[in-house]
């Protein structure tokens, strides 16, 4: 035998009133993302992250300039259904001062352009006429005609550069060295310049005197750091730092100083 089943008028009222909303949400949305699709977008906003000391190696300019050149015309008045996301990102992301890039279209049709700058972390004058950074992930990096950030000068016997597949690598000592002096203020504030002489070893020099800190190879970093620090800061008090040639750390436990000769 069949169950008999009671539906009301009431629960039939409902049921269509849901279903009626339901696709009336359906239009609406379908409408709306057809509508944004064939809309065109308003504005362009580039959100660069700026180095420490607020400064940019690349400029909007420079950026609006790249997408030109690639897309035969601004952004801004572009219908949204031809802006590829991803390619834009793709575009900036070969920038050489750029890490990482993020785009993505508001609710008001304004195109966001986020862009996460290379942070230099030395600049490099080889023996072959090379200028360039080298930024914290030891990326190599043109110099800027915006700007010449203040970091430390590496200068001497600069060998090729390569990516970081060598342990021994001098370029990795001087940034392993650096990186290391950047997290003191003291000695960040201190150290202008590293040469690499013939034996590829390092020879530091500051805002103190005019001498050289013979620092020898790459290792035993914060060692070597610590006991310069501490010479500067309570030895050097009473020295005459105009009378000094070198100042020599690299011997483990001690520190030699060699003065000026006497003409």
């Amino acid at each position: 035998m069949f169950k008999k089943v009671n539906i009301s008028l009431t629960q039939i009222a409902q049921s269509l009133l849901w279903l009626t909303l339901a696709l009336l949400l359906s239009v609406l949305i379908y409408t709306s993302f057809v509508t944004r699709e064939q809309g065109k977008i308003s504005a362009v906003i580039y959100d660069i992250n700026h180095l420490n000391d607020g400064n940019d190696l690349v400029t909007v300019e420079e950026l609006e300039a790249r997408i030109l050149k690639a897309y035969e015309s601004g952004l801004a008045g572009s219908k949204i259904e031809d802006i590829e996301i991803d390619q834009i990102e793709s575009l900036l992301d070969q920038e050489p001062f750029v890490v990482k890039s993020h785009a993505f279209i508001d609710r008001d049709n304004q195109l966001h352009i986020e862009l996460q700058q290379r942070a230099p972390m030395f600049r490099i004058l080889d023996q072959f006429g090379n200028k360039y950074y080298l930024d914290e992930d030891g990326v190599r990096m043109p110099l800027s005609q915006n700007f010449s950030a203040r970091v430390p000068v590496v200068t001497g016997n600069v060998p090729e550069y390569t990516a970081w597949d060598s342990t021994d690598h001098v370029l990795k000592q001087v940034h392993a060295l650096v990186h290391t002096s950047r997290q003191d203020p003291f000695l960040n504030a201190w150290m202008e310049s590293i040469h690499i002489d013939g034996n590829q070893e390092l020879v530091l020099y500051g805002n103190i005197g005019s001498f050289g800190v013979e620092f020898g190879k790459g290792n035993d970093i914060e060692r070597k750091l610590n006991n310069l620090k501490k010479f500067l800061k309570v030895a050097g008090k009473n020295m005459a730092w105009n009378t000094i040639e070198a100042i020599v750390v690299k011997y483990n436990g001690q520190i030699v100083t060699r003065q000026k000769s006497k003409a």
